[in-house]
């Protein structure tokens, strides 16, 4: 290969990784592309998500009795443990929370308002009630909806070697949640899966 040609050669690959540089910045938050229009977690929802959320409900008087209704009972730390307080344990904060499916859905509704509204309006001003945030998102541009994932989502995950964050093997007790998943009464680890949408319409490139 020639300079001239070897110039060239490394003109396009640096091009192509700018282009999915750039692309990338437009995903989710925490997510890696699973299909031509989805995205999913690179990690587990872990207790510093959880306090976020539950933090949330707990400031809004409109969500008093969703507060009390989510209120978890139990949570892991990195020794296996599942006691209460390691959820608020400023060292544990990256450690996954076992949840349960109702949980799920809640925290999935909350938090795609609050990341179409970060995506649209910035990060001041966040509205402290449910209702008003819902209000605002719903002249929102860009929404990103996040929820539970298929067992044939979480399969491609597997399958095309998505590169997730590595946990403690104590978590291996506990079942990975998917829409598939019936047992009320069982707690579940959680990856979510997203989709962005411009005026109505899926992109995985929205801007």
């Amino acid at each position: 290969m020639n300079p001239k040609s070897r110039l060239c050669f490394f003109i396009s690959i640096l091009s192509i990784l700018l282009l999915n540089s750039c692309h990338k910045k437009y995903y989710p938050p925490n997510t890696k592309n699973l299909t031509y229009d989805r995205f999913i977690d690179v990690s587990y929802i872990e207790n510093i998500h959880v306090v976020e959320f539950l933090q949330y409900l707990e400031s809004d008087t409109s969500s008093r009795e969703l507060y009390q209704r989510m209120q978890l009972k139990t949570a892991q730390n990195t020794q296996g443990d599942t006691l209460l307080s390691y959820l608020y344990d400023f060292n544990n904060r990256f450690v996954p929370t076992p949840i349960s499916i109702d949980f799920a859905h809640e925290y999935c509704k909350w938090r795609s308002e609050m990341v179409t509204f970060h995506k649209n309006f910035g990060t001041k001003s966040i509205p402290k009630n449910m209702k008003d945030l819902v209000e605002i998102n719903n002249t929102a541009k860009i929404k990103i909806q996040y929820a539970i994932p298929t067992k044939l989502e979480l399969h491609i995950a597997d399958e095309t070697n998505i590169p997730f964050k590595r946990y403690s093997k104590q978590l291996t007790k506990f079942r990975i949640l998917s829409q598939e998943s019936t047992d009320s009464t069982q707690l579940y680890l959680l990856k979510c899966t997203a989709v962005m949408m411009a005026n109505g319409k899926i992109s995985t490139s929205v801007r």
